[in-house]
């Protein structure tokens, strides 16, 4: 693509033209629009028919979806800008700012409730599979060497490392965020 784009600005600064730039460019945004825009719409409607997208945690999803839709939406200005139309720059500028910060602050309410949902998971897989070997012993004095396995495992579980590592991965998450907000 060219990278030979001319900026031409008002006299008080606040609207913004570009000229000269391909139609290569304009197409391309024109599909990320489109297509942000569709599957957005899209994801947001499968959230609200299927049940068993019915749960706490897809409103995350959902808000996120509504942030990007607002996203996808700011492209049709980019786009009558490439036209030669003026667009006023503070305006897009703002909302496109407030929409990234409230898009990283969604990214970090979804790891943290994801960090206790994966956890609560583990709890349960963890004492069904252990259960599910108690139950299949034959003898009472095997029986109850598992049932002292059991309790020390259910114990050495609530020591996970995967609640670290959810944490672990939340903060680089918010972090590699903060960086891409302010580059």
């Amino acid at each position: 693509m060219s990278s030979n784009v001319n900026i031409s600005l008002n006299m008080n600064g606040n609207n913004i033209k570009l000229i000269n730039v391909s139609s290569i460019e304009i197409n391309l945004l024109y599909i990320i629009g489109i297509s942000g825009i569709l599957i957005n719409m899209l994801t947001m409607i499968y959230l609200l028919i299927i049940a068993a997208y019915k749960m706490k945690s897809s409103c995350f999803l959902f808000h996120h979806c509504i942030i990007c839709l607002i996203l996808s939406i700011l492209s049709i200005p980019y786009i009558l800008s490439f036209s030669n139309y003026s667009i006023p720059c503070h305006y897009l500028g703002n909302i496109q700012v407030t929409c990234v910060t409230a898009q990283l602050l969604n990214m970090a309410a979804m790891v943290a409730n994801e960090a206790y949902t994966f956890e609560d998971l583990i709890h349960q897989d963890l004492s069904l599979d252990l259960y599910t070997n108690n139950s299949h012993s034959h003898s009472h004095s095997h029986s109850h060497s598992h049932s002292q396995s059991y309790q020390y495992q259910l114990k050495q579980s609530n020591k996970s490392t995967i609640s670290c590592g959810c944490l672990s991965f939340g903060i680089l998450i918010i972090w590699f965020s903060s960086v891409i907000l302010h580059l």
